[in-house]
């Protein structure tokens, strides 16, 4: 059955029973039988608010407020049920030039009268728009669904944001003390509901499908905008948590992991301590060339366990050789008293011993995430001492 619009209310045209049935409410019949023909269409003034034909025509202002004047040429019956968009647009330049009032749908708005919704690409990714439940759905995985109710209003009030991994297609949370920028997460931006689907939006309100076709014009498939983290709020936010998160670390001791698989500074195994911290990276001086400041993620420094994991590790009831307990308690001492001077002996005495260094040691990230995850800084550890 051809679709046509009146007044922003969709009707099929049952061409055989020459009968306008509401999409809507398909309990609302107008039957063109009897309608006055003129041999070539039909006339008849339509309520507006009852979408029915009137049978006494208003007359003065009340006629333009509640009625239209509307024609139904008999060619209509000739169109397929989603005809070409070039016959679309044929018939309509036509029906608003000689003012019929009425319009054939869009060939996209046909098929979404049809039942098949509209789609955001995010990258390469498709996902379906369903703004009755109010979610994104990934067309290739319907079970990765992305609700409106998680996601932001944007300050233009044009549209919603949020972040996305591209790898796992699902909405990214970002924690509130972040303090490294996540890999393969961007912010996406997508349009609000009256752009991405101006038909859920009308049948929510109870409106006529095509009511807000002229303001919005419906498009079956929408790009978001994706914008790399680098370019969003993101930056600032590490930058203002590092210096949260990491001020007790400056001056603190640190060993440059002796087996990063790349060093630009070629400091591998070197110690020095923590001179600043930024949103991208730390910077380490090392000893005999202070002015000089090495810029290294938080995973590629090395500090000390806490003294009472340390002291674990020498527990007589482990399985230690008489080496190992010796080294370890060692160690454990010079890390308990933490001065500059015996942390160096203790990192002198583990950076080439893989497995020494594996058993006393973990990387600055991991003190600093265990830190957090206590919800207070430990500033007493003397494996980080000054």
């Amino acid at each position: 059955m051809t679709k046509i619009g009146i007044d922003g209310t969709v009707f099929r045209l049952d061409g055989k029973a020459l009968v306008l049935q509401q999409l809507s409410d398909h309990r609302n019949n107008i039957d063109l039988n009897n309608l006055r023909n003129d041999g070539n269409g039909w006339h008849f003034a339509y309520d507006r608010f009852r979408r029915r034909p009137v049978s006494t025509p208003l007359d003065g202002p009340a006629e333009a407020t509640y009625t239209r004047q509307v024609y139904i040429p008999h060619g209509l019956l000739q169109f397929d049920e989603c005809p070409k968009q070039s016959a679309v647009d044929r018939f309509n330049r036509e029906a608003a030039g000689k003012g019929w009032n009425i319009v054939m749908p869009s060939e996209s708005l046909n098929w979404r009268l049809s039942g098949k919704l509209p789609e955001v690409m995010i990258g390469d990714d498709r996902f379906i728009v369903d703004w009755r439940l109010r979610e994104l759905r990934y067309a290739h995985y319907p079970v990765s669904v992305i609700p409106f109710a998680e996601v932001e209003y944007t300050d233009d009030e044009e549209g919603y944001e949020f972040f996305y991994h591209l790898d796992d297609k699902v909405r990214y949370e970002i924690p509130e003390d972040i303090t490294e920028l996540p890999d393969r997460v961007v912010l996406v931006r997508i349009p609000d509901e009256f752009r991405l689907d101006p038909v859920a939006v009308a049948r929510e309100e109870d409106l006529g499908e095509m009511v807000y076709e002229t303001k919005y014009p419906y498009r079956a498939r929408h790009a978001a905008e994706v914008i790399p983290l680098a370019e969003t709020y993101l930056p600032e936010m590490v930058a203002d948590n590092r210096l949260v998160a990491y001020s007790d670390v400056l001056g603190a001791f640190v060993l440059v992991h002796p087996e990063l698989t790349t060093d630009p500074h070629d400091s591998r195994g070197r110690m020095g301590t923590v001179a600043a911290v930024s949103h991208r990276d730390i910077q380490v001086n090392i000893p005999g060339d202070p002015a000089l400041r090495r810029a290294y993620q938080a995973d590629a420094l090395l500090v000390f366990k806490p003294l009472p994991e340390l002291m674990r590790e020498v527990d007589p009831d482990r399985t230690n050789s008489l080496s190992e307990f010796v080294h370890l308690a060692e160690i454990a001492r010079w890390v308990a008293s933490g001065t500059t001077t015996d942390l160096t002996k203790a990192f002198e005495r583990i950076r080439w011993d893989e497995a020494l260094r594996d058993r006393t040691t973990i990387t600055l990230q991991q003190e600093l995430q265990r830190r957090r995850d206590m919800g207070s800084p430990d500033r007493d550890h003397p494996g980080i001492g000054r």
